[in-house]
C-alpha cells in the first residue's frame, strides 16, 4: 500500500473530496491556494502547510502533512456584523466531513488508504482580510495527516 508522499497529492485529494460534496456542506466555491477574489460565498480555500519528517523505520520517514482550510462565510460589508449559527454550522459540517473514516485516511477508489490518519486539530473563528476588499467572516481549520514514506520518495 503506497501512502501519499508529497503535499500536492494530499491537498489535491482534499480539494477534490470537498468540492464533490460542496453543496451538501453548504459551500458555493472551493479552491486551492490563496485567491484575492472570492466569486461566491460561502467559500473554502485549502493551502499546503509545513511538512514534518522523522525517522520511522529502516529507510522510512513518518511524514506529517499540514494544511490550512479556510471557510469564508461572508463579507462584513453585506450585513454580517457577527458570526451566525449558520456560519458555524458550515465549519462544523466541513470538520465532520473531514473526520469521516474514508476521509481521515483519504481512501482512494480502489479502497486503499492514502494516509494513516488525519484530523482537524484547531478551529479558529474570526475575520480575515482578503486582498484590497472588505474583511471577511471566516473560520480557519488546521488539518494534519500522517503518512509513512520511503526515504527516496520524500
Amino acid at each position: 500500500m503506497a501512502y501519499y508522499a508529497r503535499p500536492e497529492d494530499v491537498i489535491g485529494d482534499l480539494k477534490d473530496r470537498i468540492d464533490a460534496y460542496r453543496g451538501q456542506l453548504g459551500l458555493a466555491y472551493v479552491t486551492l491556494g490563496e485567491e484575492t477574489l472570492i466569486p461566491e460565498f460561502p467559500a473554502l480555500f485549502i493551502t499546503a502547510g509545513q511538512i514534518d519528517r522523522e525517522i520511522h523505520a529502516t529507510q522510512q520517514f513518518k511524514v506529517t502533512f499540514h494544511a490550512t482550510v479556510i471557510v469564508f462565510h461572508a463579507r462584513l460589508d453585506i450585513g454580517h456584523q457577527q458570526r451566525t449559527v449558520e456560519d458555524m454550522e458550515i465549519a462544523t459540517a466541513v470538520v465532520e466531513f473531514l473526520h469521516l473514516p474514508k476521509n481521515r485516511r483519504l481512501v482512494d477508489t480502489s479502497g486503499a488508504n492514502k494516509l494513516i490518519f488525519s484530523y482537524v486539530h484547531r478551529e479558529q473563528p474570526g475575520y480575515l482580510e482578503v486582498g484590497q476588499g472588505p474583511m471577511v467572516v471566516a473560520t480557519q481549520l488546521s488539518w494534519a495527516g500522517e503518512s509513512v514514506v520511503p526515504f527516496d520518495l520524500s
